[in-house]
């Protein structure tokens, strides 16, 4: 089962760790670096952890934009030991509804 969970002191570290492959490094940001756009946006951006059971498996932030009136799918990754088993697929689903 596959939740976005907001990211709290208990679950930092985890997302913090959360890493692609090599090869995807040069299209997607780090965590810390997403973290640290939340924080300068934090009336606009919303971030989550992404759980599948019990394990973070991903980071997705959705960022509102009010000029547009409209959300957006800012930051977005599966960390490169869980993807293809469709987490992503499943996390993208949940952020739309959101």
């Amino acid at each position: 089962m596959v939740q976005l969970k907001k990211i709290t002191k208990d679950n930092l570290d985890e997302v913090l760790a959360l890493s692609v492959a090599e090869h995807q490094k040069s299209y997607v940001s780090t965590p810390a670096e997403s973290l640290a756009q939340a924080y300068v946006y934090k009336d606009t951006a919303f971030p989550f952890a992404i759980y599948a059971n019990d394990k973070v498996v991903g980071f997705i932030m959705l960022g509102y934009y009010e000029s547009r009136k409209q959300y957006t799918l800012w930051k977005f990754l599966i960390d490169k030991e869980y993807q293809g088993k469709g987490y992503g697929k499943e996390a993208l689903k949940q952020g739309i509804t959101y």
